[in-house]
């Protein structure tokens, strides 16, 4: 199997690392001098530090030499660059399959005869079945509340899809510390190809059915993880942040069983699982961020030292839009966007959020 990755950032290449393990994986990345690093070093140092990567990967930054015979494409993008990057694959690939029916069309200038023709009938070759393409991204469009899945429909519909989700980070994945992922398409064989492309010994990859859930407990997390990164800035002792992780939990969960997900799978690995690692780990972008904020930075001046991109800070609006049209309550996610937008600085939302009225924890 070829496998195409799309996007160099620490998570695409790390996955592109694993798949190259047990396939023929290729990398595309913008960057000539990641490219570069990749191919001649094998280290991703923008990205990974010195971390090594697998000697049998290759990147590129030609996005059709990447496309060329792929038969299962991984994106690796920001979800607000989701779509117009999709939009470019999905040319090449119809550009490309143009092509093969031109080459494989039969020839119709040569003369006709009157003779007889015994076994020269010909038949074009069976159209390849369309790519799978699955999602690593965790995040929600902005103009379109949409889930990374749907964009994919969306652009190209005829491609079956799914996602890679869970408490996964780049850097312990490439230290071989043991990890568990969760490969999730509404096609089971989906689930499965990705779990043959991409599981190492350390590395272990369960399947999943329930799509919904999944994406929407990846992306939500990362509000979630925003609160906690504030709690841990604002200098809160470890039963506050226990009280936002697991109540934020509930939130999300409240959301994501309104929109069709399952409440096992916002239990497992794609949701409380990825609430955990990002809420609490010193390499979330999230948790940095909400915990910079809990300093008393402003946003802009925390996103100027990143070098890669936060999603809660974009999902926690659409967060909020989507529970008001389902009806959820989402107290913890609404004291976050006063903060993001500048509103409120972190303690007052938290004094805030302590003014509310006891309740019933099942309510």
């Amino acid at each position: 199997m070829k496998v195409a990755i799309i996007g160099g950032g620490s998570w695409g290449t790390t996955v592109a690392s694993l798949a190259s393990i047990n396939a023929d994986a290729i990398l595309w990345c913008r960057s000539d001098i990641v490219a570069s690093d990749i191919n001649d070093n094998h280290k991703n140092t923008r990205y990974l530090d010195n971390l090594p990567l697998s000697k049998t990967l290759h990147a590129t930054t030609d996005l059709e030499q990447c496309l060329d015979g792929a038969e299962l494409i991984v994106m690796a993008v920001p979800a607000q660059g989701f779509r117009s990057i999709l939009i470019e694959v999905s040319q090449i690939i119809q550009t490309h399959e143009a092509k093969l029916q031109t080459n494989n069309a039969p020839e119709t200038t040569k003369p006709k005869t009157t003779e007889p023709q015994k076994n020269k009938s010909k038949t074009s070759p069976p159209s390849k079945s369309p790519i799978p393409i699955i999602s690593l991204t965790k995040g929600l469009e902005q103009k379109t509340t949409l889930r990374m899945t749907q964009v994919i429909s969306e652009v190209m519909p005829d491609n079956p899809s799914g996602i890679l989700t869970g408490p996964n980070l780049a850097r312990e994945v490439l230290e071989g510390h043991a990890t568990a992922s969760v490969a999730v398409s509404e096609d089971e064989k989906i689930a499965e190809a990705t779990q043959d492309a991409l599981s190492i010994p350390t590395f272990r990859i369960y399947t999943h059915t329930d799509v919904v859930g999944a994406e929407l407990g990846g992306a939500l997390k990362n509000v979630i993880a925003l609160a906690a990164g504030m709690v841990e800035g604002l200098g809160k002792g470890d039963n506050t942040r226990a009280s936002v992780i697991t109540r934020g939990l509930a939130e999300l969960t409240r959301l994501g069983i309104s929109m069709g997900g399952r409440p096992d799978t916002l239990a497992g690995l794609a949701g409380m699982g990825d609430l955990i690692v990002t809420s609490i780990s010193s390499q979330s972008r999230n948790r940095f961020v909400g915990q910079q904020l809990g300093k008393g930075l402003a946003l802009n001046e925390v996103i100027e030292k990143m070098d890669q991109v936060a999603e809660g800070v974009y999902t926690t609006e659409v967060a909020l839009g989507l529970a008001s049209k389902h009806g959820v309550e989402m107290p913890i996610s609404e004291a976050v966007q006063t903060v993001v937008s500048g509103v409120l600085t972190a303690e007052e939302a938290y004094q805030e959020l302590l003014k509310r009225q006891m309740r019933s924890e099942l309510d």
